[in-house]
């Protein structure tokens, strides 16, 4: 047999009697960070060029500490434009990463104001937090409230409710509202625009000019 042959089936050989090493079905990533530029609803996001899935199990913490959970109310505040810090399993190519860590860092402390649909109660008054404008809201005692036409108190704030705030955003994710102004959903009116017709233009073929 040919040196190159005997050599093949010894590598073979070896290869058969060697012990099978078990390679990791999934690799762990951490930490990918970077600002959230896409969100998925109702359970992903993308950040840093990577899509990243959530489950139940995934735990949240803010920035700065060591102390997660899986209840966390930083599960409501991921949005575009949060950083995050992200630890997670790959499940391989074109398949989002499961997250199974996440650590929110924001602005804290940060003057927000803005207006959006409430869209929902996650909690009724007097501590009342709502969902608007992709924030979490509430509502505490020393909250300045306005109320405009036929709503005159926090009870008679519901799902479609528009709000205008202003507050600081707590390390739990949640703005703290310092002023809230809250309108009823009401059908917006439309005038009604009559259609302009343009005169109609007859269209003369030029006919050029010959020199005498």
């Amino acid at each position: 047999m040919p040196r190159n042959g005997r050599s093949f089936f010894l590598f073979a050989a070896l290869l058969l009697a060697a012990p099978a090493v078990p390679l990791p079905a999934q690799a762990t990533y951490f930490p990918i960070e970077g600002y959230i530029n896409a969100v998925y609803p109702p359970h992903g996001f993308e950040a840093n060029g990577r899509r990243f899935e959530i489950t139940p199990e995934t735990a949240f913490g803010p920035a700065g500490t060591r102390t997660t959970a899986t209840d966390s109310p930083l599960r409501e505040t991921l949005r575009i434009g949060v950083y995050v810090q992200v630890a997670g399993r790959d499940l391989g190519p074109f398949k989002p990463i499961i997250a199974t860590t996440i650590i929110v860092r924001d602005d804290w402390n940060r003057k927000l104001s803005g207006v959006g649909v409430i869209t929902r109660v996650l909690s009724p008054a007097p501590m009342a937090v709502f969902e608007a404008d992709g924030y979490l809201i509430r509502i505490t005692p020393s909250t300045d409230l306005t109320f405009l036409d036929e709503l005159n108190s926090l009870s008679d704030v519901t799902v479609n409710t528009w709000i205008h705030f202003s507050g600081k955003l707590g390390k739990d994710g949640i703005l703290e509202a310092a002023k809230a102004q809250f309108m009823p959903a009401k059908p917006t009116k439309f005038k009604a625009v009559k259609i302009l017709r343009s005169p109609r233009l007859k269209l003369v073929p030029s006919v050029p000019k010959t020199k005498p």
